[in-house]
């Protein structure tokens, strides 16, 4: 089993670009939505993926609910 990361920005497209310019990451796959972002993107180094940045609300993390949790 492998785990890779998964980020949730705003504007996503453009920190997909950011990240291939800085860590010479490669764009493997991407599903846009409507908007034109990032529904799903993976990217990779060296053949191997490191993470898939999708866009998401106000640039923040999607929040999941977890009954019993506060």
């Amino acid at each position: 089993m492998r785990i890779n990361p998964q980020v949730y920005v705003k504007n996503s497209t453009e920190a997909a670009k950011a990240y291939c310019a800085a860590f010479g990451a490669e764009t493997a796959a991407e599903y846009r939505d409507e908007t034109g972002h990032y529904a799903h993107c993976e990217l990779t180094v060296g053949g191997e993926l490191v993470m898939a940045p999708i866009e998401g609300p106000e640039g923040g993390r999607k929040e999941k609910h977890h009954p019993g949790r506060t």
